[in-house]
């Protein structure tokens, strides 16, 4: 079999090669699902490159992950072979699966690319066991765009909060809702892991405090026809990434400077030279030359 390569990253679906605020914020949704998965029949929508259907399969009993795309599944396909995972090609809005098929569904960043969202949520609702659960996430327009000014060229239809819960809760009858964003900051947390989350914020002239997570730039929901499972606050930790990130930056700033004392010094060595002392007369008439023909 010939090696795989890396899908190229085009700003619409996720690699793994990516760094920084755009790997945080996948890998943590991925983090959560493992948390539902163990042993469970698990279906990933919009899959895209395949690592996250990947993650899945070292909990879960089986996982399927379905894309549009063919060429994406054809590639998950060759990288990601393993006796528990398969991937298909298909459209979110006709799942190619039986009714009552999978007991856990996740589908992270797939609604804002296309404008049916009703259809895909009657699709889930019917693949999904009694007591299945979905667990989904979309960017909170108010946050991620308008507050921005912010236009995603491949975003087709963002939604608000509350457009959001509504479109949930017209396909399940139980529904927690949480936000996501990578944040610079303090965290503080009980040891017990008890307690209410707090967000804060502001200056050294005046702290706000905000229950829960304040501005997040994506909306993430649990949802089930049965009772809801657990899903606590969470942090993804990515200090090491950011660190190792961090070096390779200053590597190259420390090269760059390097580079940039070269050429000064090469430069002040050609003009402290005889030649170009000796050739001074010839360069100030060719630029008077210049400006009486006007070029």
């Amino acid at each position: 079999m010939e090696p795989h390569t890396d899908l190229p990253w085009t700003g619409e679906r996720y690699v793994p090669t990516v760094t920084g605020d755009t790997a945080l914020e996948h890998l943590h949704r991925y983090a959560l699902a493992l948390r539902l998965a163990e042993g469970k029949r698990v279906l990933d929508v919009a899959c895209g490159e395949g690592y996250g259907s990947r993650l899945l399969a070292d909990k879960a009993a089986s996982v399927i992950g379905i894309d549009l795309d063919a060429e994406t599944v054809s590639h998950a396909q060759t990288r990601y072979a393993l006796p528990n995972l398969e991937f298909r090609q298909g459209d979110c809005a006709a799942l190619p699966l039986p009714d009552a098929s999978i007991d856990l569904a996740v589908s992270f960043e797939t609604l804002e690319h296309h404008a049916e969202h009703g259809a895909m949520l009657a699709e889930l609702r019917r693949v999904l066991t009694p007591e299945g659960v979905l667990l989904i996430s979309t960017p909170d327009r108010r946050h991620y765009s308008d507050e921005r000014q912010y236009t995603n060229p491949f975003h087709v239809r963002e939604l608000y909060a509350e457009e959001f819960r509504r479109l949930l809760l017209d396909h399940f009858p139980h529904a927690s809702f949480h936000g996501q964003r990578v944040v610079y900051g303090s965290l503080a947390v009980p040891f017990d892991g008890a307690g209410p989350f707090l967000s804060y914020s502001g200056d050294a002239e005046a702290l706000v405090q905000d229950k829960g997570l304040a501005a997040p730039f994506y909306l993430l929901a649990v949802a089930s026809a049965g009772p809801l499972p657990a899903l606590p606050a969470s942090l993804f930790d990515g200090t090491a990434a950011w660190e190792k990130d961090s070096r390779a930056l200053l590597q190259d700033l420390a090269e760059a400077r390097d580079q940039l004392a070269r050429t000064r010094f090469q430069l002040e060595c050609v003009y402290a030279s005889v030649y170009w002392r000796i050739t001074a007369p010839l360069r100030l008439l060719r630029k008077a030359a210049k400006r009486t023909l006007g070029i």
